[in-house]
């Protein structure tokens, strides 16, 4: 045999051994991605079905305002996946305030009007309704009293005080308030500077994935990543659960929402942020006071503040040393603002923390924000206050919205003309106004 034989049968053989090792190649590829795609739609049927995550889809929700930035779209009703196996349905009036369900359009001036203003804690977007604060301290004032109440739900996520100011004045143009509670969240509303303007946007999150415009983390972040990370948070348990385990990690390498306030470090004891932040809310105070109606600011704090074993968490995501952190110190310098300034505010650390102690869980689970019974606690703390401001207690008020109660009801029925063959004579009810503490 020629060497040249030996070489064609040499190649022959080749070609059938490189043949074979491509398909094996290319069946366990395949085997491989057929395993991942199982698994993975496996866990999120498991998900799903075991241990639901809290899925948020905020289409028809926001939209830009050219005062305020963005705001809620006013009329609007839709259904909110929060995380427990049914909707929560998602309604606003005609200003934008979300409102219940159930509420009907009224023809007839409140006895009282209360105007609560704040961010996402206020919103709520995880909660139904009823279980919110100004809907417990609606139908609180409604059962007692007897009365017709309206408070309005002016909280937006994301906003800061400065949006509070311009809601407050918008408010208060175009209705009667005896009374506003605004509500600042310590975790984002410490500012360093007043800002009165707001360039308008959509905050809901992107879901357009793009060429990412240069080759920088930041761009293929901003055109890849969080485009992505928006389309399967709003709908893959399995993705919701596994980047909630993975906090620390995400937060190291950047890819994470989380952050820590550096108003916790001491070395910020000095900051000016305490007074910029003290001089917005004396500035939404005043707008109030012009008007003759009592106001009452409410500081609720970070779930870390009332449990500290959760600060572990965020001291190994950004490596913080534990002993530059005082996590008393933004309530502490906040107040002592508010009582320089004669600002009327109620903190809410203490009672968080003395409720935490007894085993009373305020916060989510699957986010930082109040659950029911956070929402039920903060109620629970600003009805006194609420009720002395606005003389609920004294006998005479009592009487009084007797009194006006049972000629609007006259009213009503004289309307009709007749009620079960019996004429009712004409009543006019008398004026009523609350009084300012």
């Amino acid at each position: 045999m020629t060497v040249a034989q030996v070489h064609a049968r040499h190649r022959g053989v080749q070609k059938p051994l490189k043949s074979c090792f491509s398909r094996e190649i290319s069946k366990k590829i395949l085997l491989f991605f057929f395993s991942l795609f199982f698994s993975l739609f496996s866990g999120e049927l498991l998900m799903r079905g075991f241990y639901p995550q809290q899925l948020i889809k905020t289409e028809g929700i926001w939209r830009p305002d050219p005062e305020l930035g963005w705001r809620h779209i006013e009329s609007a009703r839709r259904f909110i996946n929060n995380g427990e196996r049914r909707p929560v349905l998602w309604v606003t009036d005609e200003n934008g305030f979300r409102t219940s369900p159930v509420r009907k359009k009224r023809g007839q001036q409140p006895d009282v009007s209360l105007l609560m203003i704040g961010d996402s804690f206020l919103a709520a977007l995880a909660l139904d309704y009823e279980k919110t604060i100004p809907d417990r301290v609606e139908r609180y004032f409604k059962k007692k009293y007897s009365i017709l109440p309206r408070v309005d739900n002016a909280g937006v996520g994301a906003w800061e005080p400065g949006q509070y100011l311009l809601e407050t004045r918008r408010a208060l143009k175009q209705r009667h308030y005896d009374m506003g509670v605004i509500f600042f969240y310590i975790g984002n509303d410490v500012i360093d500077r007043l800002r009165f303007k707001f360039m308008p946007q959509d905050i809901s999150p992107s879901k357009q994935l793009r060429i990412p415009s240069g080759w920088t983390p930041q761009a293929f972040q901003k055109d890849l990543i969080l485009p992505l990370n928006n389309f399967l948070r709003e709908r893959s348990h399995l993705f919701v659960f596994l980047k909630a385990r993975l906090q620390i990690l995400l937060a190291r390498m950047g890819f994470t929402d989380y952050y820590f306030p550096d108003i916790f470090l001491r070395k910020e004891a000095n900051s000016l942020k305490w007074e910029a932040t003290a001089a917005m809310a004396e500035l939404i105070y005043q707008e109030f006071q012009q008007r003759k109606i009592p106001a009452l600011f409410v500081l609720l704090p970070v779930n870390y503040q009332v449990q500290p074993q959760l600060l572990t968490r965020y001291r190994k995501m950004f490596n913080i040393p534990p002993d530059s952190i005082d996590l008393d110190q933004p309530n502490q310098k906040l107040a002592a603002q508010f009582q320089q300034r004669s600002i009327p505010f109620i903190d809410m650390l203490p009672l968080f923390r003395e409720n935490a102690k007894k085993g009373l869980k305020m916060y989510g689970s699957s986010d930082n924000h109040l659950n029911a019974e956070g929402h039920d606690t903060v109620t629970e703390a600003i009805l006194p206050k609420v009720e002395a401001t606005l003389k609920f207690k004294s006998e005479s008020f009592k009487n009084s919205i007797a009194d006006t109660g049972r000629q609007l009801r006259l009213v009503k029925l004289r309307n009709r003309r007749e009620v079960q063959g019996t004429r009712i004579p004409s009543v006019k009810p008398e004026n009523h106004r609350f009084v300012d503490a």
